[in-house]
């Protein structure tokens, strides 16, 4: 992302073009007003915007919408079958109209050429011709089409902000934009009228608003991140096929087996599973009655922010934390939280802690080990304890995230700027890796053997981390070893390395 106090003024010729297509706002103030005002009023509204923009404060009026609810048919009753639209300021739309026509042309190259809706001079019928074309030319030539159609439930209403501002930071717009965006999207506050009532302001923490001139562009750069990760119908398939082959041997107080997880900032692709998915692992763990063992040796190497005002949600939910106990079904507890000192105090340290239910921290206390030595690790223990009472390991913690935002933040900045057209990747918000994918013809096994011989550069390719010897073409890459200024030099002589190897 560029500085924070990087973008241009708005120029008055913005505003003018920003405000030939408006319509009525929440405020009742008509685009006619303003344009009736001629040179003055467009002068006026110029002056606000660069206000706004510079100080990168959005007035409290300007931040509210309300939301009104539109029947998707006649007859309507049920929630489910409306849509809302937001109705926010002539001031805030004009603003907004701007940043999308700056910021377009960035987020154009990352839309899909196939893609008709939400794109300028493209629509429904466009998707429509080139489909009905198809199976006319499929027809003739007596093949068969097959067609995949998926609705997605309330898919404006559940992208996550904070992802979608850190997508919208890999494509290094001005500051003062995405400034502006996080102001809007995480400040904002809406009230939903009803038959001219009109409901208390409350805080929106998700979603794009219909109605919003921002929102098709957001939408359609987004790309959630719990689409990664396990494969839950085929986790609930494999764990129905092997309950009934072992349901003879199961006893009702154990669990008959055990999955296990790296769900935060894991292990090689740095990726976080979204609430709901870690929401739907517990409840496949009540289904069958496993215990989930969460690997969560990462989750406290999150990266602070940037902006030190910002309201960005910063440690990702755990899986633990879903597991609640006054849930009807929770039983004995499923999920096992694993920690460890050793990722960020030391390697040899070998200590770490469970969390869990407190019916399976009981059964766990009865380890022969356990009770027979009185700990698994005294000395260290002792130690440790002591650092934690004195508040050394937060300290240590806060300064360790610093630096490793800071590393993580280099090797991307420099990827970003050397690398190819081609080249895909998330920008971490935590953790020591970051999951590089490479253009689908090449092989990162063998570019891995070419860069060390070469370059002396080393990196784990994605076959090595793939249990199905899938992603051939990614590559696994680590800051937690390297300062700064190896990693800059690294990664600079990763990407020389791969243009010389393109050349082969």
């Amino acid at each position: 992302m560029k500085n924070n106090f990087a973008g241009p003024p708005i120029m008055k010729e913005e505003v003018e073009t920003a405000i030939k297509k408006m319509k009525h706002g929440k405020d009742n103030i008509s685009v006619e007003l303003i344009e009736a005002l001629e040179d003055f009023g467009i002068g006026k509204v110029t002056h606000l915007l660069n206000e706004i923009y510079d100080s990168g404060e959005i007035p409290t009026d300007l931040s509210k919408s309300i939301f009104i609810a539109l029947p998707k048919k006649p007859g309507a009753t049920e929630c489910e079958l409306h849509r809302t639209i937001s109705l926010m300021s002539q001031i805030t739309k004009i603003l907004l109209k701007i940043i999308m026509l700056r910021i377009r042309n960035k987020i154009k190259p990352e839309i899909a050429e196939e893609q008709c809706g939400f794109v300028e001079d493209k629509g429904t019928s466009n998707a429509i011709y080139i489909l009905r074309t198809l199976i006319e030319r499929a027809l003739e030539a007596q093949k068969d089409v097959y067609l995949c159609f998926i609705d997605y439930t309330k898919a404006f209403d559940r992208v996550r902000h904070n992802e979608i501002i850190t997508q919208l930071k890999q494509l290094n717009i001005d500051g003062k934009d995405l400034r502006i965006i996080k102001t809007m999207y995480w400040e904002q506050t809406a009230a939903m009228r009803i038959e001219n009532k009109t409901s208390t302001f409350q805080d929106i923490k998700r979603g794009v608003r219909q109605g919003c001139v921002l929102s098709p562009d957001l939408f359609s750069l987004y790309i959630p991140s719990s689409e990664t990760g396990v494969d839950l119908d085929a986790l609930d398939e494999k764990l129905s096929s092997l309950q009934t082959a072992h349901r003879s041997n199961q006893k009702r107080d154990r669990f008959w087996a055990v999955v296990y997880l790296v769900t935060v900032f894991s292990n090689p692709t740095g990726l976080i599973y979204a609430p709901d998915k870690c929401k739907q692992l517990v409840k496949l763990a009540r289904k069958h009655n496993v215990l989930l063992v969460i690997d969560d040796v990462y989750n406290l190497m999150w990266f602070p922010p940037s902006d030190p005002t910002s309201h960005c949600p910063i440690a990702p939910a755990r899986v633990r934390a879903f597991d609640k106990s006054t849930d009807p079904d929770f039983g004995a507890g499923h999920v096992v939280s694993v920690g460890t000192f050793s990722k960020y105090l030391s390697p040899g340290i070998r200590l770490g802690w469970l969390e869990t239910s407190d019916k399976l921290i009981a059964k766990l206390t009865l380890s022969g080990l356990a009770a027979s030595g009185g700990s698994f690790n005294h000395y260290m223990s002792k130690l440790i304890t002591w650092a934690l009472k004195f508040g050394l390991v937060d300290q240590h913690l806060a300064k360790l995230r610093i630096e490793y935002k800071r590393r993580m933040d280099k090797m991307c900045d420099v990827l970003e700027n050397h690398l190819p057209k081609g080249f895909k990747f998330v920008r971490p918000q935590g953790g020591f890796y970051l999951w590089l994918e490479f253009p689908k013809n090449v092989d990162t096994f063998e570019f891995a053997q070419f860069s060390a011989e070469r370059y002396g550069i080393i990196f784990i390719p994605g076959v090595l981390a793939s249990p199905t010897d899938g992603c051939y073409n990614c590559a696994r890459l680590s800051i937690s070893g390297i300062n700064e200024a190896k990693i800059e030099t690294g990664i600079k002589e990763f990407c020389m390395a791969y243009k010389d190897y393109c050349m082969m």
